[in-house]
Order: structure tokens, then sequence, then C-alpha cells
């Protein structure tokens, strides 16, 4: 079974779970994302703050792929899902940035490595095989 981490911002959790997760799920495809499962909380501790963290990088771990999201949700960019990517990359997790073109901020968003789609279907054909990945591998 294919498994992902989707990393977006955390308000876009509830579009994720909507739109995303069950498209997924239907194909197969195991999200291993338990942030989006949080309630909002603005008064959360630092040491619950760290316990978030390790279980979300555990969740990267338990991945196959890291899906990023390169939309601002919120009209917010959302740092963590950048450090995600970033982890991501450094344990040698297959990416996939999910947007268009012109949604790449920053230049990371660039490297050959990552494969790149602008729709679920895409994402869900490129998971499953029926799409080929980027030839460049990049680092």
């Amino acid at each position: 079974m294919i498994s992902v981490y989707l990393a977006h911002n955390f308000n876009a959790r509830h579009w994720l779970k909507k739109q995303i997760v069950p498209a997924l799920e239907k194909k197969g495809i195991a999200v291993t994302a338990r942030w989006l499962h949080e309630t909002d909380d603005e008064e959360i501790s630092p040491s619950k703050r760290a316990q978030a963290a390790i279980r979300d990088l555990i969740d990267i771990d338990r991945a196959k792929v890291l899906i990023a999201f390169l939309d601002r949700w919120d009209g917010l960019q959302g740092a963590g899902k950048h450090f995600e990517l970033g982890y991501a990359t450094a344990i040698q997790k297959q990416v996939i940035l999910f947007g268009p073109e012109k949604q790449k901020h920053m230049i990371f968003h660039f490297l050959p490595k990552y494969d790149r789609v602008e729709s679920v279907s895409e994402l869900i054909s490129l998971l499953l095989g029926e799409r080929k990945k980027n030839d460049i591998q990049g680092i």
C-alpha cells in the first residue's frame, strides 16, 4: 500500500479532509498525517507543540511520499510545510509538489528531484505509477 504525508498549512486541514484524503483513500492510498485531526487550540503549551512536531516527523518517516501543497491558505505561506519538505528531502523521501508552476515560491521548489502535479487526478496517476516520474533526479 502506498502511504503519503500531506504537508500544508494547519488551517487547510478541513479542506484536505474533505477534498484530498477521500480521493486518495478511495484509490487505496493511506494518509499518515495525523495533524489533520487536530483541533484549533490557541493556547497550546510548548511541550504539546514539541510533541506535535515529533508526531509529524514520525508520520513523515512512516510515509513513502510527502506531498507538499504550494498554495497559500488564508493568505499564509505556512512555514511548517517548508520544514517538512526539507526534512523529507534530507531523508530521501519521494516528494511531490502540488500546485501550478506559478506557485513555486522558493528556490528549493525548483529542484529537479521533485515531481509536480496540478490536480488530484494527476497526483493519483503519479502515485499509482500511471504517470511517469521526472527523469532528472537532481541531488
